[in-house]
């Protein structure tokens, strides 16, 4: 528990301290705050809670995504789809990263396992509440298959 975690969720923490969901709470609110590493250790924590829960990793993977850390984010991201198969946004994190490496022709298999999946963009997910995690953000997919395509 950090000084950027909020008092309230400090306590609650103390309280419920194997709770994921509160854990990835508290990365949320540690970004927010700016706090990347302490995001990633919160998120640590919310793994170690409910190691077989595809979430905590995805959300991982965009902060490794946003730091550039590609051989983590690969790890992370293969992590959460051996967990959750349909999980679209670690599939793109997946091909992302392999892109990132240099790996082009892993990225194109991934990102033909993602449309064989049952992901489906996150804005049809938004409209009905499912589990949002197992969606994927349109726009990121577009991007990667224009660059795998030149």
């Amino acid at each position: 528990i950090s000084a950027s975690t909020s008092a309230p969720m400090a306590r609650t923490l103390r309280v419920a301290p194997s709770d994921a969901g509160l854990r990835q709470d508290a990365a949320r609110s540690r970004l927010k705050s700016g706090d990347r590493r302490g995001a990633l250790a919160a998120l640590g924590r919310a793994v170690d809670a409910a190691p077989y829960s595809a979430p905590a990793r995805v959300m991982a993977g965009e902060i490794l995504r946003a730091e550039g850390d590609w051989r983590r984010l690969l790890a992370v991201a293969g992590e959460a789809l051996s967990l959750e198969p349909d999980c679209g946004q670690a599939a793109l994190q997946k091909a992302e990263a392999e892109l990132r490496l240099g790996l082009p022709a892993e990225a194109r298999r991934t990102l033909e396992g993602l449309a064989a999946s049952g992901a489906r963009p996150l804005s049809e997910l938004t409209q009905t509440g499912e589990r949002l995690y197992v969606g994927y953000d349109e726009g990121r997919l577009r991007s990667l298959r224009a660059e795998l395509d030149r």
